[in-house]
């Protein structure tokens, strides 16, 4: 995967790729600037709203695929990036936090939060994403083919959270830690700035198994 970064760098990936931030990614599709967008979450349909060519800006000219199936693979996947709601088990107000989510998952109140970034905030209740009120959003019906490309990966099992590659990793303790530590991008900076992949790989497994020593759990 490393040697395939490299080769996308010195290929197709927009100069200075490595410095740009999570909305750039967005920009640089909508204006021209990228061909296609790996992870192309709904946000990006405003960002093509706003800067697209006059014309342009509709699922004809930027529509979806499902993504291609590697050579160590046999079917293809695609990524969760999701912030669900919890409630501690030591928290100090359950009562009052279980009263918030029931108010904030209430339909009517949950579709107008869906609503502030249509297409982006996909529903997590079946009722929602067949309620006439939710489907009525001009946005919701313009990229439906956009929408129903995220659902086609939910009903057949193949979105995973990030990180997991099979299910069973949701059982790795340290997950979070090891996704917010910095090591996966730095290991695709090094390679891609010139680092031989398998020293890149190395360094950033040394580095993982350091991270999760220091977390107190089991070499797994």
């Amino acid at each position: 995967m490393l040697d395939f970064y490299k080769k996308l760098t010195a290929t197709v990936l927009p100069p200075g790729w490595l410095g740009h931030g999570y909305l750039d990614t967005f920009a640089n599709l909508a204006t021209g600037k990228a061909a296609i967008l790996y992870q192309g979450y709904g946000r990006g349909a405003g960002y093509i709203e706003r800067y697209a060519p006059k014309g342009t800006a509709n699922p004809e000219h930027f529509g979806v695929l499902l993504k291609p199936v590697g050579p160590s693979g046999k079917e293809t996947a695609a990524q969760i990036d999701a912030e669900p709601w919890m409630i501690l088990k030591n928290a100090k107000y359950p009562e009052e936090a279980a009263a918030f989510l029931k108010f904030f998952f209430k339909e009517e109140n949950y579709i107008r939060y869906l609503h502030t970034v249509p297409i982006h905030l996909l529903p997590t209740l079946k009722s929602v994403r067949a309620n006439p009120a939710y489907q009525a959003n001009e946005m919701v019906r313009k990229w439906k083919e956009w929408q129903d490309m995220q659902y086609r990966y939910f009903d057949t099992g193949q979105a995973k959270p990030t990180l997991i590659v099979e299910w069973d990793d949701l059982k790795l303790p340290f997950g979070l830690e090891i996704l917010g530590s910095g090591i996966i991008p730095d290991m695709v900076t090094d390679a891609v700035r010139g680092m031989p992949s398998a020293q890149t790989a190395a360094k950033a497994q040394a580095r993982a198994e350091e991270l999760i020593t220091k977390l107190g759990h089991k070499r797994w």
